[in-house]
């Protein structure tokens, strides 16, 4: 009898053990073929624990697949998964710079085109050229207006930005969002198709299955990881009025994965040649172009703004590697440093495995 209610009771242990663990393996597990989760090395999981970082990092393996590490948990106290939808904030300048890039490649326009050729009401224009637009230049400053309602189309994310800037008429370089609200309006102008519309079609149609989101069309809040670090004066409405008018320079969301994916296709020139997109760096003799910044050999972009959420993006086009990091906690200059730490880091771990295994 003794025998008979142990072997109940085990077998209801190894039952509710193999349905924990299946429920484990479905809450992580995303594309098998690309992403491969509890990498060997610990090094960069020890680092975000260590350095308190709460959400998710994912970098390019020596097999050139996705490793996923985190160190998370919501507010709430659930856990942020890695198939939550994460503000990119100004990661997605680059998708904005790339598509431009294309622009440029295909003849469309070229660095020197005036903004008034499509933009003429705006004050100056005449003096601003593509160049100063992608390289934050153009002398236009934001007045960090946040709208009355919710912009939900891309006429009223326009008609919002052309009416909440300033003309500072000084070339210097000043980070303004305007410059890509109105990069993104020349796009659809050239290309006759909504901003949204282009990016679906020469990004997301590419990467077969990619999460990419404008933030309105995220209907289920507890989807966005972000969101739950929020203060509590920072609703839901309030934060949907601050992203949606930042047209073409912040209204996106996407999985880490997925940006992961699109900055792999990046450095591997299946949008632009990216040697093209280094070249015209090096033409305009500025540390930022496109949505990039560009140190020694690496290209990188950083997003923030939300509280304590920040999110980053580092690449070697030269090795192939890709860091990108997405954080719930810690202020965005505190993290922005961690993240550059957490790159080298990555370098010269990623340098050592691939060693190792070339072996």
């Amino acid at each position: 009898m003794g025998e008979r209610k142990f072997s109940m009771r085990f077998l209801v242990f190894l039952i509710a053990f193999f349905a924990a663990f299946y429920k484990f393996i479905e809450t992580e597990r995303i594309d098998s073929n690309t992403v491969a989760v509890n990498p060997d090395s610990l090094i960069l999981k020890r680092f975000l624990k260590t350095n308190q970082l709460n959400g998710i990092m994912i970098v390019t393996g020596p097999d050139g697949k996705a490793q996923v590490f985190s160190n998370q948990s919501k507010v709430d106290g659930s856990p942020v998964s890695i198939k939550d939808y994460f503000p990119l904030a100004s990661l997605q300048k680059l998708i904005t710079g790339v598509a431009i890039q294309q622009l440029i490649d295909k003849g469309k326009l070229s660095l020197n085109t005036p903004l008034s050729k499509y933009y003429p009401q705006v004050e100056n224009s005449e003096n601003i050229t593509i160049q100063n637009l992608l390289t934050h230049t153009s002398g236009l400053a934001d007045r960090k207006e946040v709208p009355q309602q919710v912009l939900t189309t891309q006429e009223q994310q326009l008609d919002f930005s052309l009416t909440n800037y300033r003309v500072t008429y000084r070339k210097k370089w000043k980070y303004a969002n305007i410059n890509y609200a109105l990069l993104a309006g020349i796009i659809s102008q050239i290309s006759g198709q909504n901003y949204a519309t282009y990016v679906r079609q020469h990004f997301l149609t590419a990467g077969k299955g990619w999460h990419f989101k404008k933030y309105i069309q995220i209907k289920d809040k507890s989807k966005l990881a972000a969101l739950s670090v929020m203060d509590q004066s920072t609703t839901w409405d309030k934060l949907s009025k601050e992203v949606t008018s930042t047209f073409g320079a912040g209204d996106y969301a996407s999985r880490p994965v997925d940006y992961w994916k699109f900055m792999m296709a990046f450095i591997n020139d299946q949008f632009v040649p990216v040697s093209e997109y280094q070249r015209s760096m090096k033409m305009t003799s500025k540390s930022y172009y496109g949505g990039l910044y560009i140190s020694q050999k690496m290209l990188h972009a950083n997003g923030g703004g939300f509280d304590t959420y920040s999110c980053f993006a580092y690449s070697n086009p030269k090795t192939k590697q890709v860091m990108v990091l997405f954080i719930t906690n810690g202020k965005y200059k505190q993290v922005k440093s961690l993240a550059a730490k957490a790159f080298k880091l990555y370098a010269d771990s990623y340098a050592l495995r691939k060693n190792e295994t070339s072996k």
